[in-house]
């Protein structure tokens, strides 16, 4: 008995040898800064950001990188970002880049499922507008162009126009 139990260690040992580090934590990401746009981020209304080759809200990631050149890995943070550099934002709108979890119906009927749990009820609306993707300074598009935002003050969801500028929160992994 004791020579199999033996055997039975060696064997472990080896296996968890060859799996390397497994169960290491991944280090959560470090706010570095913010940056304000307003809109669709410039995509139709700033000079060369549609030669950047994203749209919104893909671009938001390239303008953090841009922005903070001397943190290599900038990126623009995400939902899941957010609850570890909440306690060190800056007052004020952070615009939220992926909410949505999952689009629902058949064939999505225009809802979506946010990370919140929350359905956002958009029935007949294209989800495009929901990133101020093209979004333009034209006063008729105010009400129907929007985004989902995180207010510092309330610490909730919510959504603000594309004409107002909000912040975009930068982090480094």
């Amino acid at each position: 008995m004791k020579y199999f139990l033996s055997v039975g260690i060696a064997l472990f040992g080896i296996n968890s040898a060859f799996a390397g580090n497994t169960g290491a934590a991944i280090a959560p990401p470090k706010y570095i800064g913010y940056i304000t746009e307003k809109g669709d981020m410039g995509w139709n209304s700033k000079p060369g950001y549609k030669n950047k080759g994203l749209t919104p809200p893909l671009l938001a990631h390239k303008l953090c990188k841009e922005a903070f050149l001397q943190y290599p890995g900038a990126r623009a943070a995400e939902y899941d970002d957010f609850k570890h550099i909440y306690p060190e934002l800056d007052s004020g709108t952070y615009e939220v880049l992926d909410p949505i979890l999952a689009l629902l119906g058949e064939p999505y009927n225009g809802n979506a499922l946010l990370k919140t749990g929350q359905i956002e009820y958009s029935r007949g609306t294209d989800l495009t507008k929901h990133f101020c993707q093209n979004y333009t300074d034209s006063t008729s598009e105010v009400s129907t162009y929007w985004t989902t935002t995180l207010s510092t003050a309330t610490g909730k969801l919510g959504k603000t126009g594309c004409n107002v500028d909000r912040k975009i929160a930068c982090v480094k992994d």
